[in-house]
C-alpha cells in the first residue's frame, strides 16, 4: 500500500543496487493498481522502455500511463488482472 512517491523511490533504490536492469513493481490497494518500472541504460539498448512497459501493464488492467525510457508510472483499475500484467511483462522481456 505505497503512495506513488514511494513507490517511485523503492524502483530507483532497487535499481541503483541492481546497477543494471530493470525494475518492475506493482503495488495493489481497494482494487486498483500502481505500477512503478525503471530501466537501466543497459535494458533501453535492448529494447525495454519502462514507458512502454508502464503502459503496457496500464492497459491490461484498465488504465493508463507511461513515461520516460529509464522511468515510469501507471495504473490501473482491475487489480485482479496482475497475474495476466505480470505474464504479458515477462513476455515482454523475454524472460
Amino acid at each position: 500500500n505505497e503512495d506513488g512517491g514511494n513507490l517511485k523511490q523503492l524502483s530507483l533504490d532497487l535499481l541503483q543496487n541492481l546497477d543494471k536492469g530493470l525494475v518492475f513493481l506493482a503495488d495493489v490497494s481497494e482494487g486498483k493498481v500502481l505500477y512503478a518500472v525503471c530501466s537501466s541504460d543497459e535494458q533501453i539498448k535492448l529494447g525495454h522502455n519502462a514507458g512502454d512497459l508502464a503502459k503496457q501493464a496500464a492497459m491490461l488492467s484498465g488504465g493508463n500511463g507511461g513515461g520516460r525510457p529509464s522511468f515510469a508510472q501507471a495504473g490501473g483499475k482491475q487489480a485482479e488482472k496482475l497475474p495476466e500484467v505480470i505474464k504479458a511483462i515477462r513476455q515482454s522481456l523475454g524472460i
